[in-house]
C-alpha cells in the first residue's frame, strides 16, 4: 500500500466518521427543524463532501456512477434557482400569469399615489416590477439551501462509503441510533411524561421530535437499515450455510414440520435474535408514537420489502421475520401496557367520520384549487403556506397548514409539473438500483437492497399523509441510505481510472461544496434572525418590558435583516417591534397625565394600541379637527418609532404580498405616517388586498370590519363582520360589542340581518349570552323568534335531540315553562344522558312547581355528573320546597 493510498484511507475513515456522527445527530436536535442545529450539519457534510471529493481524486474507488447521480441534482437545483431570477413583466406573466396577477392586484401600480410614495419612502429597493417566479424568493433561499444539504449529504455518502464493511457498520449504527429513538419515546409515554424530552411530549410529539408523525417517519427508515442488518446476519450465520447446502444436495427432512424447525433453527443465532430484538422495539416505537400513517407505512414497506425478497428468492423465511418483527412490537407494547391506547388510536381509521373531522382532506383540495392556479408551473420552493392561502378554508378556524400534509401535492404546488416529474425521477432511479440489488445472486446485496427497498417503500407511504421529508434530519438520513446503493457487491472497483476522470469526480464535488457553502451562510443568516426573534418573544408583553431591552433586541434584528432585506417573516417582527417600543413610550407618557395616573393599566395599554389610534384619527378627520392629528403625527414617539415602521413594513410587503397581516398593519400606520394626506384611500385598498390574501380567515375579515368602522363605512363593516361569523363564531363577542354602541329599536331588525348569520349557533349564542331578557328583552325577543322560525323551517340543521333542546332553552327563558319542558323531554329521548338538558328540564319543572318531578330530573343529571356542586345543591332546594309543600298541605287538612 503505497503513500497516496494510505493517506487517502486515513481521509476517508475521517469522512466517514464527520458525516456520520452528522447524520446520526440530527433527529436529536428535535429532527434538526429550527435553524440553530443546521450549521453544524452544514459543516458535518461540507467537511465529508471535501474529504470525499479528495479521497476519489487520490485514489477512486467507484465508477462513473457518481457523475450520473450529481448531474440530475444539478439539474434539480437549477430548476429550483430559475424561480428566483428577477424576471420582466412580461416574462413573468408568460411563466407564472399567477405570480403576476397577485403582484398586480397586492401591489400598487406604477403610476400610483401609493407606488411614489414607496419610491420615496425605500430609495434603494429594487422595483416590484422586475420580480421573480416565486412568489416569496426568501422562502424559496431558505428550503433551496436545506435541499442542498440534503443532496450534500447524498453525494458525500456515495463518495466516502465504498466498502462493504464500512456500509456495514454505518447501517448498524443507524440501526443502534433508530433503536434508542424508540426506547426513549416508549420511556416517555410509559411513564407518561408531560414534559419530555426537553421541550414536550403531548400526543402531538414524540422521543426528541416535535411531530408524532415525523418521528414514524424516521423510525421506518431505521427499520429498513435494521432488516439490512438483519438480513445480512441471517444470510452469514453458519446455521444458514448448512441449511443451504442441504438444499442444495438434496438433503432435507420430507415433512412439513421437520421443514419448519429447521429454517426456523437458521434464525436461532445470538446476532440474529438480537436484530430480532432491536426490530421489535422500532415497531413498538412507531406503534406508540399514535401515528396511523407511519403504522400503515411500517406495515406496508415491510410486506413489500420481505414479501419481494421471499418472491425472487423462493424462500418463505422472509416472511416469517415479517411475522416476528409485527408480533414482537406489539408484544413489546401489550408487556408495557400501552396496546389499549394503541388500538383506540388505530381504530380511528375504521370510524365512518374520520376523513369529515380530519382537516388534511380540505387541506388537499384547497392545495389542487393553487395548483390549477398556478397552471402547474408553481407558486416556488418553500412558499406552499402563502400559496395556498387564498384559497385555505382551515384558515376560518385558525388552523394554518404549513404543509400540505402530502409530500406529493406539495412539491407539484411549489414546483409545478416539472418539478413533480424530477421528483418522480429520483424514485424511480433509485427504485431500479434497488431493482438491481434485488437480482443480485449475491446474499450482501439482497440484504442491503431488501432494507433500502423497505426504506424507500416506507417514505413513499408516509409521504401521503405527511411532510417527513422536509425534516431536514428524516431527508437527510434517507438520501445517506439511498447513497449507500452506489457500493456495488464487490470491491475490486480500485482499479486506476484516467485523470479526466477522476478530476469531473472531484470537481463535481467541488460545485457541491460551493454550492453547501452559499447554503450555510444563507441557514446562518437565518439562524441569526431566528434566535433574535425567539429572543424578542421570551420577553413577553411589552407593558412589562424594560424599554431599553426592547430597543437592543429592535436593533440587532435590524441588523440581521440587513443581510436578508428580502425575508418578510423578520420584517414584519421589526415592524412589530417597532410598533411595540411605540407603545410602551406611549404607555410612560399616558401614565403621567393627571387624567390616567389613577386609571386601569389594561385601559391605559389599550389606548396605545394602532387600532384604537386609527379609530380616534379617523374620528378627528370626521369632524375636521386637524390640530390633535398634526400633535399626533409630530410627536417624537411615532417620528422615532412609527414613521421607520412603516417603510420596514411597505419591504416586507414587496418580498412577500400574500402576508394579510402586513398589509392590515399598513392600513392602520398610513394616517399616522401619512402627514401630506397623500394616500386618500390607502385603507380600503389595503382591507381589499387582505380579503385577497386570505378570503377564509375570520380573524382577518374581522379585523378589516373593524378598520371600515373606524372609517366609519358601516355598511362595509357589518358586511365583513357577516362574513367572519358565517366562517367561524370565534368574533362574536366582539362584533357584539361593538354593535350594542349602536343598536336600537328602530334599526335591530336590520342591523340583525346585517351582521350575524342566520345560523342555530349564532342564533342561540346570541339569545343566551349576548342579547339575553336581562339585557334586553326587545333583542332578546328578535334573536329568539329568529331562532325558533329557523329550527321550525328548517329542523335538518340540528339533530332531533338537538332541536329540540335548543327549542326548550328558548323557551325557557322565555318562561314558557310548559312547552320547555315538552320540548326537553322529547330532547331526552334521543339522547337520554345528557345531564345539562336534565338540569335544565329539572329547572322549568321547579318553575311549574311540580317539584316530584323536578327532583326526579336533577338526580338523574347528578347521576350522570355526581360532582357537579350546583347540581346537588339545586336538589337541597328542591328537597326544602317539598318539604314546605308537604308542610302546607298538612296545615290545610289539620
Amino acid at each position: 500500500m503505497n503513500y497516496f493510498t494510505c493517506f487517502s484511507l486515513f481521509l476517508r475513515i475521517i469522512g466517514q466518521g464527520i458525516l456520520g456522527v452528522t447524520v446520526l445527530a440530527a433527529p436529536w436536535c428535535y429532527g434538526s427543524v429550527e435553524s440553530w442545529p443546521q450549521p453544524w450539519l452544514f459543516t458535518g457534510i461540507l467537511a465529508g463532501l471535501l474529504l470525499g471529493g479528495l479521497t476519489q481524486l487520490l485514489t477512486p474507488t467507484r465508477q462513473n456512477l457518481t457523475i450520473t447521480i450529481i448531474l440530475p441534482i444539478l439539474l434539480i437545483i437549477g430548476f429550483v434557482k430559475l424561480q428566483l431570477l428577477p424576471l420582466s413583466p412580461e416574462t413573468l406573466r408568460t411563466l407564472s400569469p399567477r405570480a403576476m396577477e397577485l403582484r398586480e392586484q397586492l401591489l400598487p401600480a406604477r403610476d400610483s399615489e401609493e407606488y411614489r410614495l414607496l419610491q420615496t419612502a425605500l430609495p434603494e429597493f429594487p422595483g416590484h416590477f422586475h420580480a421573480a417566479m416565486s412568489i416569496y424568493p426568501a422562502a424559496t433561499r431558505h428550503l433551496l439551501a436545506l435541499f442542498l444539504l440534503v443532496t450534500g449529504t447524498f453525494t458525500a455518502g456515495i463518495l466516502l462509503f465504498t466498502s462493504r464493511k464500512s456500509v456495514q457498520i454505518i447501517v448498524t449504527l443507524v440501526a443502534i441510533n433508530g433503536m434508542a429513538l424508540a426506547l426513549l419515546g416508549m420511556i416517555l409515554r410509559l411513564v407518561n411524561v408531560k414534559s419530555g424530552f426537553l421541550y414536550t411530549n403531548t400526543f402531538a410529539a414524540y422521543s426528541s421530535f416535535l411531530s408524532k408523525n415525523t418521528a414514524a417517519g424516521y423510525l421506518c427508515i431505521c427499520l429498513g437499515a435494521t432488516v439490512a442488518a438483519l438480513l445480512w446476519s441471517y444470510f452469514s450465520s453458519e446455521n444458514y450455510k448448512t441449511y443451504q447446502y442441504l438444499r442444495e444436495v438434496g438433503d432435507t427432512d420430507d415433512t412439513l414440520f421437520q421443514r419448519f424447525t429447521n429454517r426456523l433453527s437458521t434464525m436461532l443465532s445470538g446476532t440474529v435474535l438480537t436484530w430480532l430484538l432491536f426490530l421489535g422495539i422500532l415497531a413498538a416505537g412507531i406503534l406508540v408514537s399514535y401515528s396511523r400513517g407511519g403504522v400503515i407505512a411500517m406495515i406496508f414497506s415491510l410486506l413489500i420489502g420481505l414479501g419481494l425478497l421471499g418472491l425472487t428468492q423462493h424462500n418463505k423465511m422472509p416472511l416469517v421475520i415479517l411475522l416476528v418483527i409485527l408480533l414482537g412490537g406489539a408484544g413489546l407494547i401489550t408487556w408495557g401496557g400501552l396496546s389499549g391506547s394503541v388500538m383506540d388510536r388505530l381504530s380511528t381509521l375504521l370510524e365512518e367520520d374520520t376523513f369529515v373531522k380530519e382537516a388534511r382532506p380540505t387541506n388537499w383540495k384547497n392545495a389542487f384549487q393553487t395548483i390549477h392556479d398556478y397552471q402547474g408551473r408553481g407558486s416556488g420552493f418553500g412558499t406552499y403556506q402563502y400559496a395556498v392561502l387564498p384559497h385555505d378554508e382551515t384558515a376560518a378556524k385558525k388552523l394554518i397548514f404549513v404543509h400540505a400534509e402530502n409530500q406529493y401535492v406539495e412539491i407539484l404546488t411549489d414546483l409545478g409539473y416539472a418539478g413533480f416529474c424530477l421528483f418522480l425521477a429520483m424514485i424511480v432511479m433509485a427504485c431500479v438500483a434497488v431493482s438491481l440489488f434485488l437480482r443480485s445472486p449475491a446474499e450482501w446485496n439482497m440484504a442491503l437492497g431488501t432494507g433500502i427497498l423497505v426504506v424507500i417503500t416506507g417514505q413513499l407511504v408516509a409521504s401521503l399523509a405527511d411532510f417527513g421529508l422536509y425534516i431536514p434530519s428524516n431527508a437527510m438520513l434517507l438520501a445517506f441510505m439511498t447513497a449507500l446503493l452506489g457500493v456495488s457487491s464487490s470491491e475490486n472497483t480500485a482499479a486506476a481510472r484516467p485523470l479526466l476522470s477522476r478530476g469531473i469526480t472531484a470537481g463535481c464535488s467541488l460545485i457541491f461544496f460551493g454550492l453547501l457553502f452559499w447554503g450555510r451562510s444563507e441557514i446562518v443568516k437565518v439562524d441569526r434572525i431566528e434566535r433574535i426573534t425567539r429572543e424578542a418573544e421570551a420577553l413577553g408583553t411589552p407593558q412589562t418590558v424594560e424599554p431599553a431591552k426592547l430597543q437592543d433586541v429592535a436593533q440587532r434584528l435590524e441588523s440581521a435583516v440587513r443581510q436578508r432585506p428580502d425575508s418578510a417573516a423578520a420584517l414584519m417582527r421589526l415592524a412589530e417591534l417597532k410598533i411595540a417600543l411605540f407603545r410602551r413610550a406611549a404607555y410612560d407618557e399616558l401614565k403621567t397625565l393627571p387624567a390616567h395616573a389613577n386609571s386601569e393599566e389594561k385601559a391605559v395599554w389599550a389606548m396605545t394600541s394602532l387600532e384604537h389610534l386609527h379609530n380616534q384619527i379617523c374620528l378627528w378627520k370626521s369632524l375636521n379637527f386637524k390640530v390633535p392629528l398634526r400633535q399626533l403625527q409630530s410627536s417624537p414617539i411615532v417620528k422615532e418609532h412609527l414613521v421607520p415602521a412603516f417603510p420596514i413594513l411597505l419591504q416586507a410587503r414587496n418580498a412577500c404580498p400574500l402576508i394579510p397581516r402586513s398589509h392590515l398593519l399598513l392600513a392602520e400606520l398610513a394616517p399616522l405616517t401619512d402627514t401630506q394626506n397623500q394616500l386618500h384611500d390607502f385603507e380600503e385598498v389595503c382591507i381589499k388586498r387582505v380579503t385577497i390574501c386570505s378570503p377564509y380567515s375570520s380573524a382577518m375579515l374581522y379585523s378589516c370590519g373593524v378598520l371600515e368602522k373606524n372609517l366609519r363605512n358601516w355598511d362595509r363593516a357589518y358586511e365583513y363582520w357577516k362574513r367572519s361569523l358565517e366562517l367561524s363564531p370565534t368574533y362574536l363577542t366582539p362584533v357584539t360589542a361593538e354593535i350594542k354602541l349602536r343598536i336600537n329599536e328602530k334599526n335591530a331588525s336590520e342591523i340583525f340581518e346585517k351582521v350575524f348569520p342566520n345560523t342555530p349557533k349564532i342564533n342561540y349564542a346570541l339569545y343566551t349570552n349576548h342579547f339575553s331578557p336581562a339585557y334586553s328583552p326587545f333583542l332578546f325577543e328578535i334573536a329568539a323568534s329568529r331562532d325558533e322560525a329557523l329550527l321550525l323551517a328548517r329542523p335538518e340543521l340540528l339533530n332531533e335531540g338537538e332541536k329540540h333542546a335548543q327549542l326548550g332553552h328558548l323557551y325557557f327563558l322565555r318562561k314558557d315553562y310548559t312547552k320547555s319542558v315538552r320540548e326537553f323531554q322529547e330532547a331526552l329521548r334521543y339522547q337520554s344522558d345528557n345531564h345539562r338538558w336534565l338540569y335544565l328540564l329539572a329547572l322549568a319543572f321547579y318553575h311549574l312547581e311540580q317539584y316530584q318531578e323536578s327532583e326526579q330530573a336533577i338526580r338523574q343529571a347528578v347521576m350522570h355528573k355526581p360532582a357537579n356542586q350546583t347540581y346537588r345543591n339545586f336538589v337541597k332546594q328542591i328537597q326544602k320546597q317539598i318539604e314546605n309543600q308537604r308542610k302546607k298541605e298538612e296545615l290545610l287538612f289539620r
